[in-house]
């Protein structure tokens, strides 16, 4: 077998990269959320050339539910709902302020 071909019988070796799509996908979140939490640096990744890519030992740390705790993955989201919520808010108050 010469280097870098795979035969039939052999058993394919694990992933170790994944794409945006892909990390997106068994995440559980859009590509658009995935590409936010890397610029703000909560999501490392490879970037080679054009291309990035996530380790799978990072998707795996994301998806970790230590017991009784919620899983990083969570909590990113959670935070990110309350970021929503805090910015409604403020508009709101904003435009009341506007109309009083």
């Amino acid at each position: 077998m010469s280097a870098g071909v795979h035969e039939a019988n052999q058993p394919m070796p694990e992933r170790r990269t994944y794409t945006l799509d892909e990390t997106a996908r068994m995440l559980g979140i859009s590509e658009r959320f995935l590409r936010e939490l890397i610029y703000q640096g909560l999501v490392p990744v490879l970037r080679l050339g054009r291309r990035v890519l996530v380790r799978s030992v990072t998707v795996e740390r994301l998806l970790a539910e230590p017991e009784g705790a919620q899983a990083p993955i969570t909590q990113l989201l959670e935070a990110r709902a309350e970021r929503t919520r805090t910015e409604r808010r403020e508009r709101t108050g904003q435009t009341t302020a506007r109309q009083a």
